[in-house]
């Protein structure tokens, strides 16, 4: 290390080692900043899952975390504890962290789910599961749609003209692209029945992608720099094999060349066949048999057909408005 650290001292440009000693200070600040973080949870409280700070529970965690063992606390946003209003995921840890004296005593959340609000309680002090409180002659009807693509990855490129050639760093961006269909409503006929509802925003990929891009920006930079550093002092070594001053310049300048044209590229990947953007709607309907009709797109978009709604079922419908098939979608009960 010794001997590598004095043949870039003697042997890089001064800038070179400029950047190489920010790349190392930027790490050094986002280890500490990591280390520090992790200690302060040592020995304190814990709510038993993962929340972001608007309020959302993450759907990650660990198998042993009881808290977990309902589904549809995924994806939630906690809105009271305990009957206190919750603003923000510091109002979530500050609450644990002022009732240590009474660890194990009874907490309950008000949530807001993707299907409505409702009150949910930590795994571990479940007695029965959930009842839900809908008429025994009344089936539900679940209806589900993507709309548009999910954001595409580009490359954009900044280029930095020095004597040693032009250097360049690149990294990526998102583009997004609206959905074309981003309203809807979903409309049930059935003897004398009629139903509809509109079509509710339940996860936005494209503000999700995004945003986790913006988040990793710190980082991609970092390793964009210790890129751009590391090839430009393989490059000087290079250039130095020959003993004419001009001779160095004009190796540098052509492998500067060479390294944006064709080596110097950005991490672009990412998952297109996701949609841009998921709408869901239910309703809870009187058993009997139903004409399912979606409007879309400003008209009639899909017929789905019949359905049977049976007492204490539900039917989930799927449509895919990114490919414009007609025909019944397939139901399925539960």
């Amino acid at each position: 290390m010794d001997a590598f650290a004095h043949s870039i001292k003697r042997s890089s440009p001064p800038c070179v080692r400029l950047l190489l000693l920010l790349l190392i200070a930027i790490e050094a600040l986002i280890f500490s900043q990591c280390l520090r973080t992790s200690l302060g949870w040592i020995n304190e409280p814990f709510p038993g899952f993962l929340v972001l700070k608007n309020r959302v529970v993450a759907a990650a965690g660990c198998p042993f975390w009881k808290e977990l063992r309902r589904e549809e606390i995924f994806h939630a946003q906690v809105q009271e504890i305990n009957g206190e209003q919750v603003r923000d995921a510091r109002d979530v840890h500050a609450f644990f962290r002022s009732e240590k004296e009474v660890a194990g005593a009874p907490i309950w959340y008000r949530v807001e789910t993707i299907l409505g609000g409702g009150e949910l309680f930590p795994g571990d002090r479940i007695d029965q599961p959930h009842l839900s409180d809908e008429p025994p002659d009344q089936g539900k009807v679940v209806f589900i749609t993507f709309a548009g693509y999910a954001p595409q990855k580009v490359q954009d490129m900044v280029v930095v003209p020095t004597s040693h050639g032009p250097i360049g760093v690149a990294f990526p961006r998102m583009v997004v692209t609206p959905p074309r269909c981003s309203r809807g409503r979903l409309n049930l006929f059935g003897g004398d029945h009629y139903f509809e509802s509109d079509l509710e925003l339940v996860e936005d990929i494209n503000r999700i992608a995004v945003k986790n891009l913006e988040d990793r920006k710190g980082r991609i930079l970092a390793k964009a720099i210790a890129r751009a550093v590391a090839k430009q002092v393989a490059i000087h070594h290079i250039a130095r094999s020959s003993d004419s001053r001009n001779d160095q310049r004009t190796i540098e300048a052509i492998l500067n060349l060479v390294n944006i044209l064709l080596v110097e590229r950005a991490d672009t990947r990412s998952w297109r066949t996701l949609p841009g953007r998921i709408y869901m709607t239910r309703m809870h309907v009187p058993a009997g048999k139903y004409t399912v009709e979606l409007q879309a797109c400003g008209g009639t978009w899909a017929d789905f057909g019949p359905l049977l709604v049976e007492p204490g079922t539900t039917r989930y419908l799927f449509r895919d408005l990114r490919y414009p098939v007609s025909g019944n979608s397939e139901t399925l009960p539960q």
